[in-house]
């Protein structure tokens, strides 16, 4: 492959040294798509940190760069890592190149990654399909879908999204389905936050996982768990047969799109915040959920880029959205101001980013106690906080959602409510009274 000298000067700048592996390689480790057994080779290992570990223990690992290690061996091993590689690559034609001759190294299983469109910066200068960066270094920002597009039709191999901005793509049937084995165990669907008690059965909460998770794989449109010549996890224990899970998988689906199966599971929830068109509660209880709101929140997740990290989920009473909104520091800030809405549409499979990050006067949220179970850690803290400031009167007032007005009625009483954030119990002699 022909690579200019003076675009590799320019690419060359984009490597950053590594303490510790990179995202792609943390999470082929983790689903074992890298093991000892396997042999790896990082293409475009820029200066090398992931080569370097791997070998560290024990997993040999071979890594070529056009810059840092253009003496080193393009060898083909069972997995090859094109990590944020296409991104630097201002060339669309060289972009296919480069994913061709990746995979075709690939005995098993090609792991590519790329810069998103959700890390793009506020200043560059237009180039081609990308920007120039102050360092004059070429970034192309995708889209997840946009970024699967690419690989599946440079390589005519299926991609599946590991988080966002990562695929594997899988050349052997036996790799294809030891993933399938491992996301499906590993339940990544759900938010990675404290786990609190379930109210389920461990036998029912143990079903209602195998069945979600495939759920979430049917409206993935993914493939990776079509063979029938595979028993996976828990689908002849509690469905009889995989095919037999499959069809309740479906029938869940379609449940989702039901307005009164939707009402009564949010009826039925342990906690949560009813308004008149919408239903929130706090990522913390989505394991408590009803299996239908559960799905729900899975499937949302899929076309989110799987968010992680705390966030409130609004399940509206009618329609096919879900919003799943970013307060900053829900846990220790009084009222934290709303940051991100994601905005996901299931049915057309769309994602709406709405960023108040910039905002002078974002929404604000009150009465945290709502949306969390009653044994989440902060809960007796959030509640007494609000029979506070509702015996201020604070609460039954109509200008309260926004940052501004809400920090000028603080001001007018002296009340400061992150002086008592910290504090186990609240004494409401020392607030002031209106």
């Amino acid at each position: 492959m022909d690579f200019s000298t003076e675009r590799l000067q320019y690419r060359g700048k984009t490597a950053i040294g590594r303490p510790t592996f990179s995202r792609p390689i943390k999470l082929a480790l983790r689903d074992r798509i890298i093991t000892s057994e396997k042999t790896v080779l990082d293409y475009g290992c820029g200066r090398g940190g992931d080569v370097s570990l791997l070998n560290s223990i024990g997993i040999d690992s071979v890594g070529w760069d056009p810059n840092h290690f253009a003496d080193g061996i393009r060898l083909a091993s069972d997995v090859v890592n094109l990590g944020y590689v296409i991104n630097v690559i201002e060339d669309p034609a060289e972009r296919v190149s480069v994913l061709k001759y990746a995979y075709s190294l690939a005995n098993e299983c090609l792991i590519v990654s790329a810069q998103t469109e959700a890390t793009k910066p506020s200043k560059g200068v237009p180039y081609n399909d990308g920007i120039l960066t102050t360092r004059k270094t070429f970034q192309k920002y995708f889209a997840n879908e946009a970024l699967r597009s690419l690989i599946e039709s440079s390589t005519g191999a299926r991609a599946f999204l590991v988080e966002r901005g990562i695929f594997f793509v899988f050349k052997s049937e036996e790799a294809r389905v030891r993933y399938a084995l491992a996301r499906l165990s590993r339940k990544s669907q759900f938010p990675s936050v404290r786990k609190l008690k379930s109210l389920k059965s461990s036998n029912d909460s143990s079903r209602d996982d195998v069945l979600i998770s495939l759920a979430v794989e049917r409206f993935r449109r993914s493939d990776i768990l079509s063979s029938s010549r595979v028993s996976l996890l828990g689908c002849e224990e509690y469905f009889g047969s995989f095919e037999n899970a499959c069809n309740a998988a479906d029938e869940l689906l379609a449940s989702l799109t039901n307005r009164a199966a939707r009402m009564e599971s949010m009826k039925g929830a342990p906690c949560g915040k009813m308004l008149p068109d919408s239903f929130y509660f706090h990522c913390s209880a989505l394991r408590s959920m009803d299996i239908k709101i559960q799905t729900l929140v899975s499937c949302a997740r899929t076309i989110a880029d799987n968010i992680d990290g705390d966030f409130i989920v609004k399940i509206p009473k009618t329609g096919t959205g879900v919003s799943l909104l970013i307060y900053r520091d829900f846990e220790n800030v009084p009222h934290p101001e709303l940051m991100v809405s994601l905005l996901v549409d299931l049915e057309q499979r769309t994602l709406r980013t709405r960023s108040y990050s910039n905002s002078k006067n974002p929404p604000i949220l009150h009465r945290k106690e709502c949306f969390v179970l009653p044994d989440h850690p902060k809960y007796q803290a959030f509640r007494e906080l609000t029979e506070v400031e509702e015996g201020l009167g604070l609460l039954s007032r109509s200008d309260i959602g926004f940052r501004k007005s809400w920090a000028a009625i603080l001001k007018q009483i002296s009340f400061d409510p992150n002086k008592f954030v910290s504090k186990k119990t609240i004494n409401p002699d020392s607030y002031p009274h209106i």
